[in-house]
């Protein structure tokens, strides 16, 4: 009789120099097999996290206590349908914001937000073009990478994934004489033939904000002379001052962004006009409303 395997016994040994059956060869490989797919899937699953937010596609700036626009492109193919947008952020690994087609109210989309995170400040309004994540009074801690999802009745999942930039603006640009004394409205009386010396200092701002000198609109400096803590310098001299510069207007501009309005302070220059060393006498510069007074008592 040939060897027979019993149901439920030990397996017969092959005669010797014979192939092993099959099905030992695969109890002794598929416990590898296993361990090698579970291992590929673990790793495809922290892949594929990680390229969550590596794969950033859309830069937007926006500036603190402000508000700004998060794209989200839901553009659907004719006879698909919009069925769920989600918002993820950097960081949760839940969503922040969902806006559920689904589920009508009053015949409008669901919206679901954590108000934790976001407070009142979040809307998203699917209908512009495009689609886009409404936040308000932008906060620092608002900056990081986020996620649109959107589900469709037969169209695969797409996401959107934006990097969202928040700048915080100077706080404050004051004009400093060289004795330290802060400028107001005017500089000086400055006499003529000598040299003008003034500095602007720009407080707070992140990015640190370019600090530029305007002469009458002109720009005529741009370099930093120091940065110390919050504060960003910029000197400005004008060499050997001639009477033409009487009633210049020097401007002193501070940005760090391309979205909201430079900061800026302007000071008028005043002199002192004279044929001789000692000779000087001062113009003064009056306001527009004494001006016109002045002139007016001079007709009568």
């Amino acid at each position: 009789m040939g060897s027979r395997r019993r149901e439920g016994g030990p397996d017969v040994l092959p005669p010797s120099g014979a192939p092993p059956p099959l099905h030992h060869t695969h109890n002794r490989i598929f416990p590898r097999k296993l361990g090698l797919l579970k291992k590929i899937k673990r790793n495809h699953t922290i892949t594929s996290f990680l390229r969550f937010f590596s794969d950033v596609v859309e830069e937007v700036e926006g500036v603190e206590t402000e508000a700004v626009r998060l794209p989200c492109n839901m553009s659907v193919e004719a006879g698909d349908t919009v069925y769920l947008v989600l918002w993820f952020k950097e960081g949760l690994t839940t969503p922040i914001y969902s806006y559920d087609v689904r589920e009508l109210l009053a015949g409008q989309p669901k919206h679901w937000w954590d108000a934790d995170l976001l407070g009142s400040r979040a809307f998203f309004n699917g209908g512009s073009t495009p689609s886009h994540l409404l936040l308000q009074s932008l906060a620092k801690e608002d900056a990081g990478v986020y996620k649109c999802r959107v589900d469709f009745q037969r169209a695969p999942t797409r996401n959107t994934r934006v990097n969202l930039t928040v700048v915080v603006p100077p706080r404050r640009l004051v004009l400093v004489e060289d004795s330290g004394a802060e400028v107001r409205s005017y500089v000086g009386p400055i006499n003529e033939g000598d040299d003008l010396h003034l500095a602007c200092i720009a407080h707070g701002g992140e990015p640190r904000p370019s600090v530029v000198w305007l002469l009458d609109d002109q720009p005529v400096d741009d370099v930093i002379e120091s940065v110390e803590g919050d504060e960003t310098r910029n000197d400005l001299t004008l060499s050997g001052v001639t009477r033409s510069l009487l009633r210049a207007q020097l401007t002193c501009r501070a940005s760090n962004n391309k979205v909201s309005s430079a900061m800026s302070t302007t000071a008028t220059l005043d002199m002192n006009f004279g044929t001789g060393s000692q000779d000087w006498h001062s113009v003064k510069l009056l306001p527009s409303y004494l001006k016109l007074a002045s002139n007016v008592v001079e007709e009568r």
